[in-house]
Formats: C-alpha cells, structure tokens, sequence
C-alpha cells in the first residue's frame, strides 16, 4: 500500500456500454462493470473548465486512484454509489505509475 491508499475511501466502479436492439430494433443501452477501484471523490469549487483547441470540458468532481493499467474504453462512465459521471480525462500524476487523477462530469 502506497502512502495516499490510506485515504481511498470511496468504491467505485468503471462501467462500458453495452448497446442491444429491442423488438422493434431500437437501440438499448445497458452498462456492464468493467474494472472496481478503491478512490478518493474531490468536488471541485465553482466550474472548471478546460480549454482543448476550441472544446471547453466542464469538470465538475475529480477522482484520485492507485494507479492501473488497464485501458478504460472510450465512452465508460464512473459509478460511485448510485451515481454516474462522464469520464473526460485520465491523467497519470507524473507518469510515475501510482497514482491516476481522472477528471469527470456529473450526469444528471
């Protein structure tokens, strides 16, 4: 256990979609789990925006993770509790594989 994994309070789990056709060929999508971490959900004051080219990306909540390798699927979403939070950025904090910030919005 690293220093910081003392703090990691909050299960969360990384969910990917997964899209099905009904009876009348409509898309449905339902959520499958894809990888369990335990982390550290960090509200951020006011909205934070982060400005790529011509994109601005609302941050809303930060997450804080022992670092993995798994890839995370274009698309997956963050479940904490009963709540869902787009994924907008994973960063590798110094890229020194310990620990991993991963920027999200708040889906209401």
């Amino acid at each position: 256990m690293n220093t910081i994994e003392k703090y990691f309070d909050s299960p969360a789990v990384f969910q990917q979609p997964l899209t099905s056709y009904n009876d009348f060929n409509e898309p449905v999508t339902e959520w499958e789990d894809f990888k369990q971490v335990m982390g550290r959900l960090r509200p951020l004051s006011g909205e934070k925006r982060i400005a790529a080219s011509r994109e601005a990306e609302f941050i809303t909540h930060r997450f804080y993770c022992s670092y993995f390798a798994d890839v995370i699927p274009a698309g997956c979403i963050l479940l904490i509790g009963n709540v869902k939070y787009n994924i907008k950025f994973i960063q590798n904090v110094m890229s020194a594989d310990r620990l991993l910030q991963i920027d999200l919005e708040l889906i209401v």
